[in-house]
């Protein structure tokens, strides 16, 4: 038996042969339970008869359970065989892949005769056609999308005899609203994509006598749930791409806080195996990346922006520019198969002129956008709750001590006093705070006195060594999101012995001067200003020495030790950094 399936003969005799495949039908669907496969109880009117090497194939899709089941009959009169296939998805052409078996046919139930293996067969596109009149030959790409194949994020679907039911909430697992250089002052909250209010593909588009002119709003929808537009902005004229008007991944939140795509969905492409479809036209016909399915370079596109591709195929192709995806509808577009939005109005004024550089959802739900001037620009929707916190674990290990702050408060010091002459001790803590968060430190290298020397008076006399570390974890989702390193702003306030050569005197405090300043008012404070500090220096676990309980943590490989540029010298130091959601 051919491992692959040939195109259609005539469509009469596809539906004649296939009525046979389903004479009897709960014992063709006891027969398909016998080989393992899971069939379920209604089977669809997705009606097939293929040629395959001296065979006829009569098949029928059950395309919720993703089973494929009917008759092979030998054309030199031999007796027929049930079959039974599993699908399994999609090839790189678009057709589909499925695990047969195969047994003798009987009237009776259990068969005698027993299964045997088929192997993987592939039913090439347009494969299976529809005999119930309603419409021609069915692409595979939606076809595979009623058994979830092809689908991505929180997108789900379901099909009866006429449309793909795709539901989803149109907020991607993708980064969102970062690169705008003219914000709408819209956000992106989910909508309710499901129900009588999901996107409905046509299972048997039909194509005019000429091409329909797109408009403004939705022309299908991403793999992943998320509506795809024509290039404009909401006048209908501006290229919304070409006005900085969308983010890194080709989208922004429209004027229903819905987010949705202008240009090729980039980041969602990146994820997405060789030959999947990006979306789907709501004429029915399939939208895929810049290449076909088969890895080829489109051609002969026409001004639609699709071409039927080497299986037979129309559909669309997304382009790097204008018009990005569709040009216009090559199949009949029916407005009412697009979902509405629930959403504000839009606020007024003009778009604000800034990049977005940070766009996140705090712990209390509400939305913040960041803009390249430091502005944080925050909308609570409806049920959020407006300051809640997230809880932090901080670990950090200090040669010799230590005190943290948020956003000006003491969360964690250090156990050990500085006035112990030896402290090498970790300490863990946690704390709640939302995002940004804004961090001060104090650190100090212990000194006996304002010389910088340790030791004194003994022949251990010397000048000490500093060094810090610290990682902070958000306990919400496990992950690290803040870990020392020279990215933090510093400022010494103690310096000494400012000439390292009093070290070994006998009487320093006469011969070794320092150099000292109280701390800035304010500096704990989220306004304060340290932009002018130096970097901090990041120095090796060589340079540093850390011992005791710093083997006791689990460091995140990006954790560094700390400090300013002197680590002998430097007796007391001052950090800040700050931490944008992730």
């Amino acid at each position: 038996m051919s491992s692959r399936l040939h195109r259609p003969r005539a469509r009469l005799l596809a539906c004649s042969l296939a009525a046979l495949a389903i004479v009897a039908t709960g014992r063709v669907r006891a027969d398909a339970r016998e080989s393992g496969f899971q069939a379920t109880p209604a089977f669809d009117r997705l009606l097939v008869n293929k040629d395959v090497n001296g065979e006829r194939w009569a098949m029928s899709w059950d395309r919720a359970g993703g089973v494929v089941t009917g008759n092979v009959f030998p054309v030199d009169g031999g007796a027929p065989k049930f079959v039974v296939c599993r699908v399994l998805g999609s090839d790189a052409q678009g057709g589909l892949t499925a695990d047969c078996k195969g047994a003798d046919a009987c009237i009776s139930c259990p068969c005698g005769g027993g299964w045997t293996s088929l192997g993987s067969v592939v039913l090439p596109s347009g494969f299976f056609e529809d005999c119930d009149g309603s419409g021609g030959a069915i692409n595979a790409s939606v076809l595979a999308a009623c058994s979830g194949t092809g689908l991505h994020g929180n997108a789900r679907a379901t099909c009866d005899d006429t449309h793909l039911h795709l539901e989803a909430t149109g907020v991607p697992d993708h980064a969102v609203m970062v690169g705008i250089r003219h914000w709408n002052g819209q956000y992106v909250v989910a909508q309710p994509y499901v129900g009588s209010n999901a996107f409905r593909i046509p299972l048997h588009p039909t194509v005019p006598s000429s091409p329909t002119p797109t408009s403004v709003g939705p022309l299908g929808v991403a793999v992943n749930g998320v509506p795809i537009f024509n290039p404009f902005a909401q006048n209908g004229v501006t290229d919304a791409v070409a006005n900085g008007e969308m983010d890194v991944c080709g989208g922004h939140a429209g004027r229903a806080d819905d987010y949705h795509y202008h240009a090729a969905p980039t980041c969602l492409m990146d994820d997405l195996p060789p030959g999947n479809p990006v979306g789907f036209a709501f004429d029915g016909f399939a939208i895929h990346g810049f290449t076909d399915p088969d890895g080829s370079t489109p051609s002969g596109v026409d001004e639609c922006n699709g071409h039927v591709d080497a299986r037979g195929e129309y559909h669309y192709n997304t382009v790097p520019g204008f018009p990005y995806m569709l040009g216009c509808f090559h199949g009949t577009f029916d407005p009412s198969l697009v979902p509405h939005t629930t959403g504000r109005e839009p606020p007024p004024g003009t778009p604000v002129v800034g990049t977005i550089t940070n766009y996140f959802e705090d712990a209390g739900g509400c939305l913040h956008v960041v803009l390249d001037d430091a502005t944080d620009v925050p909308y609570c929707p409806p049920g959020s709750n407006p300051g809640a916190t997230t809880r932090f674990q901080v670990e950090a290990w200090a040669d010799n001590w230590f005190a943290m702050y948020s956003a000006g408060s003491l969360v964690l010091e250090d156990s050990v006093p500085i006035t112990t002459e030896r402290s090498f001790n970790a300490e863990t803590g946690f704390f709640e705070a939302t995002y940004p968060l804004e961090l001060a430190f104090v650190l100090k290298d212990f000194k006996q006195d304002d010389t910088g020397l340790e030791y004194i008076g003994t022949p251990q006399q010397q000048m000490g060594d500093g060094g810090f570390v610290a990682q902070i974890t958000d306990l919400s989702t496990g992950s690290v999101v803040a870990v020392s390193n020279s990215d933090w702003k510093c400022k010494v306030i103690h310096r000494a012995p400012l000439d390292p050569s009093c070290e070994k005197d006998p009487n320093p405090g006469a011969t070794c001067l320092w150099q000292s300043e109280p701390e800035p008012v304010g500096w704990k404070d989220p306004a304060y200003d340290a932009s002018g500090w130096q970097d901090a220096t990041e120095w090796s676990a060589n340079a540093v020495g850390p011992k005791d309980g710093y083997f006791t943590i689990a460091w995140d490989s990006r954790a560094r030790f700390v400090w300013t540029s002197d680590l002998e010298r430097d007796n007391t130091i001052l950090c800040k950094v700050t931490i944008e959601a992730p």
